[in-house]
């Protein structure tokens, strides 16, 4: 008999961490899916199309670097990255699954790559601070923690389970 046959729900957390998975790879395989839609068309004259429609000042720096960037895509670069953003988008829905459906082997995948990714958002928070770098470096820890509690407790949980009972 398993979990959900005995009434069971995962922690909330555990669902929560599972869902911003989702999330992520979704993102992700939405931003795959437009580099497939610029295909073969001038990534430029979009870049700057999409300025105007957010009515962001093109003479602006970022603006400038943002269509100089769009003046160097490749088709080859468009599927590289939507090939990219559909491994990537396919690793966090596993994960997902394996979270959602409490599997020991997605918790220790979801603190090794949250892990993995620490000392990056600690080098960008200390050289570029900011509200956003704060947040996700913080999302990041307290998934980590979080789930690193949950991996702690269960292998507490199994050192005693092997332990001998005393026979009354």
């Amino acid at each position: 008999m398993n979990k959900a046959e005995l009434g069971h729900k995962a922690p909330f957390g555990l669902r929560t961490v599972a869902i911003f998975e989702f999330v992520k790879g979704f993102i992700v395989l939405v931003a795959g899916i437009g580099c497939l839609a610029l295909l073969h068309t001038d990534v430029q004259a979009k870049a700057e199309e999409f300025v105007r429609w957010l009515r962001i000042d093109p003479a602006w720096h970022y603006s400038q670097l943002f269509f100089e960037e769009a003046s160097k895509v490749t088709d080859t670069r468009l599927l590289l990255g939507a090939g990219f953003a559909v491994v990537y988008a396919a690793i966090r829905f596993v994960e997902t699954y394996g979270l959602w459906h409490e599997r020991h082997w997605a918790e220790w995948f979801a603190v090794i790559s949250a892990g993995l990714y620490m000392p990056f958002e600690v080098y960008h928070f200390w050289h570029r601070p900011g509200p956003l770098a704060a947040l996700v470096f913080l999302v990041n820890l307290l998934i980590v923690l979080y789930l690193g509690r949950l991996l702690a407790a269960q292998h507490r949980r199994k050192k005693f389970e092997q332990m001998p009972q005393p026979q009354p």
